[in-house]
């Protein structure tokens, strides 16, 4: 597995792997792969409140970690029913849904540089919260009332 995160209901689990993304039950273990458009191969960072959605983090044609000079990992919102990807953010990787769905929080920048954003979750009213100058952080945690999230924050 290259990527996996539950449902918030508990009963779904969506991961990536070399040969594709899927959905599996966590009850009985029966797995389906999630259709994707061709060449549209990202990792799940987290679900929407309705556990039919996703936001997901693509890197393109790069390989990961990105390497400088290469196109930027960008954020999709995602169904594993199925339907186009929508694209909500051209830079961000490590995003988080809030627990109401209103809101998503995530990582922008370079590995020496990151920056915490926030976006409504349609992908509009971009928002840096934190910039960490040479500092790096790990995804962040939110609040179940979904007003504060926490995070790690390293410095270098």
């Amino acid at each position: 597995m290259t990527s996996g995160v539950i449902s918030p209901d508990g009963k779904y689990l969506a991961y990536t792997d070399a040969s594709g993304f899927y959905l599996r039950q966590v009850d009985g273990g029966e797995t389906h792969a999630v259709a994707l458009p061709k060449g549209f191969d990202p990792l799940p960072d987290s679900w929407f409140p309705d556990s039919a959605h996703l936001v997901v983090t693509w890197f393109g044609d790069q390989t990961y970690p990105p390497r400088s000079g290469k196109q930027k990992p960008s954020l999709w919102k995602i169904s594993v029913l199925g339907g186009t990807p929508q694209k909500l953010a051209n830079e961000g990787s490590s995003a988080r849904v809030s627990p109401d769905g209103a809101k998503i929080a995530f990582l922008a920048g370079v590995w020496d540089n990151e920056q915490i954003w926030l976006i409504e979750a349609d992908g509009t009213s971009p928002t840096k919260i934190v910039d960490g100058g040479r500092d790096g952080f790990g995804a962040v945690a939110w609040a179940h009332d979904a007003k504060q999230f926490a995070c790690v924050r390293a410095t270098r």
